[in-house]
């Protein structure tokens, strides 16, 4: 052996040997180490509670750069032999193309009750991914040109408000999340999640004034409209409909007989535009006072059958620092009983109360948005017909009254799928 010379140890080439080991080791070290640092794993975001519908992610903020147009490769199931239980489904789901990020097909089946299954097919190579698809249990949306995956998207929960899967406060199971997957290096990373719980119905034990003459109806609570003079009027005005969306109409001020500008100008209405539940209206809001009591009245206007509707308000609001001081139970009674007014006749009750403002021969159905595919997808449920829902999904459990709003067909609608979504459509 070189180290051993004539039966005696050659400590000079031995301490070479040594010195070339530790410079190696130093070199690979130092090398695993810059590779190391120049290695960057894909950024995966951290699942993060959303708690305003807002600031949702939209299928736009997650988008993909090209589509795959050719002809889809054949299932590959050599690449997830667990497939093999669901041959003709992804087979044929396949066929289809992508409906998915581009390139990917995702190919549902149901899994039991309040459970959607399914899988991953790359098109373009056949590749099966099975398990990373999350599971559902009130359906999926998801678009070919995002990588965006919603699992039980919140819309689709909020359709069945107030029954199951809500309780009577308006809460959700623990376990029923609207979850938002990105689908990145071939899985789904979790990146937000949102609870869409609902806040309960103030307006549930409400009464309902009805309008015959121009046909609406709306639920109020039964001090604010208890007397005539504060139950609202109604009245059909003449106005520039075609404009509606941009320039508010101004509704005629009794015993002022000069314009808008005037009106706003001397401090006598203001208008402001507002979306309450989903409806526009232009509010013009008009104050006068007398014998210590401002006299508001707000003047909601919407538009129907190219003609601007006023459904106006004229709510007292007395001035309570004419009871102070207090000096008897008298006037503490009648302090707190003006108190109380102010507070029943505040806007945001008023809103409130418009955000139950429906006209009578208005389609009172609802629609659960559930998975589809094609119109047979969806069928009509509930106790008198009125869901429109897929037939994928549990009945819907509803109250057991028939009302004229609630046929689809006097309104020459029926139960479709639209977007990949069981609604009522024309």
């Amino acid at each position: 052996m070189l180290f051993i010379t004539q039966g005696k140890t050659n400590w000079k080439f031995l301490l070479i040997i040594i010195i070339l080991a530790i410079v190696v080791g130093a070199g690979a070290l130092w090398n695993m180490k810059r590779l190391e640092q120049s290695y960057q794993p894909p950024e995966i975001k951290k699942p993060e509670r959303v708690d305003t519908k807002e600031r949702l992610p939209k299928f736009e903020d997650f988008p993909i750069s090209e589509e795959f147009k050719n002809l889809p490769a054949l299932p590959d199931f050599s690449s997830n032999p667990d497939a093999l239980l669901f041959i003709t489904k992804i087979t044929e789901g396949a066929k289809e193309g992508p409906n998915f990020a581009g390139q990917y097909t995702i190919i549902e089946w149901g899994c039991g009750t309040e459970c959607q299954s399914g899988v991953v097919v790359d098109a373009k190579t056949g590749t099966i991914y099975s398990t990373h698809l999350p599971l559902s249990a009130f359906g999926r949306d998801f678009r070919i040109d995002s990588n965006l995956l919603i699992i039980d998207p919140p819309e689709t929960i909020e359709s069945r408000y107030p029954y199951y899967p809500y309780d009577e406060s308006g809460k959700l199971p623990a376990w029923l999340y609207s979850e938002y997957y990105k689908w990145e290096n071939n899985q789904f990373v979790l990146v937000y999640k949102y609870k869409p719980e609902k806040i309960a119905d103030e307006t549930a034990d409400w009464k309902t004034y009805s309008n015959e003459e121009y046909g609406f109806e709306m639920k109020y609570p039964e001090e604010l409209l208890s007397t005539e003079p504060l139950q609202p009027k109604m009245k059909s005005i003449d106005c520039d409909y075609a404009n509606f969306a941009n320039k508010c109409p101004f509704v005629p001020i009794e015993g002022f007989t000069g314009s808008e500008e005037e009106a706003i100008r001397q401090g006598f209405a203001k208008t402001e535009r507002l979306v309450i539940d989903g409806k526009p209206f232009c509010l013009q809001t008009m104050v006068e006072g007398a014998a210590g009591t401002i006299y508001v009245t707000y003047n909601y206007t919407s538009l129907r059958n190219k003609k601007c509707l006023v459904l106006s308000f004229a709510v007292p609001y007395p001035n309570c620092s004419n009871y102070l001081p207090i000096s008897n139970p008298e006037m503490q009674k009648a302090y707190d009983q003006c108190k109380t007014e102010n507070e029943i006749t505040k806007p945001e009750t008023i809103n409130q109360i418009l955000s139950t403002f429906r006209f009578i021969d208005e389609f009172c159905g609802t629609s659960s948005y559930g998975s589809c595919i094609v119109n047979s997808d969806c069928k009509a449920g509930g106790c008198s017909g009125q869901v429109c829902q897929s037939k994928y999904e549990e009945s819907m459990i509803t109250t057991c009254e028939y009302r004229d709003c609630y046929n689809a067909q006097s309104y020459g609608l029926d139960c479709k799928c639209v977007d990949k979504k069981c609604q009522w459509a024309k």
